[in-house]
């Protein structure tokens, strides 16, 4: 798997526990500081992210980090 294809499958992975939770990404913007625009390049793979933002959305969508890898 190359480095683009593991970003989108991250990205669904965030998508796919937001969506169970019923929560927009202005919301999970709002619940970790973080800009939506970069929540939303996050889940569509357009972005490198740091593992602190991760473990920032993972708190926020109340899942282990470990459900995104």
């Amino acid at each position: 798997m190359d480095n683009a294809d593991f970003l989108k499958q991250v990205g669904d992975k965030i998508k796919e526990a937001r969506n169970e939770q019923k929560i927009t990404v202005r919301e999970l913007g709002l619940l970790t500081g973080l800009d939506y625009g970069h929540i939303s390049r996050t889940e569509n793979g357009q972005v490198d992210c740091k593992l602190s933002t991760l473990k920032s959305i993972a708190d926020a969508l109340n899942c282990d980090l470990k459900a995104f890898l």
